[in-house]
């Protein structure tokens, strides 16, 4: 891992935790039913694969761009 991805990293890593901690959590938790699903269930399941996806376009995109070489 190269020094400028790194940021990008913890980022991520602190929108996540801030996703999945308390305060939004408990936001969602209501018992407030969305199509048949709890609302938290619903936040769980459209918030962990979206997560997971800005990862992996983060890691594709950082792995797509050409190395820079000296010559």
């Amino acid at each position: 891992m190269t020094i400028d991805k790194r940021p990008r990293y913890i980022l991520i890593a602190v929108l996540m935790i801030l996703l999945f901690n308390y305060p939004l959590l408990s936001s969602a938790n209501k018992p407030v039913m969305v199509g048949g699903i709890p609302q938290l269930y619903l936040y769980i399941v459209i918030v962990w694969p979206l997560s997971i996806l800005l990862l992996y376009l983060t890691v594709i995109s950082r792995n797509n761009k050409p190395d820079k070489q000296d010559e």
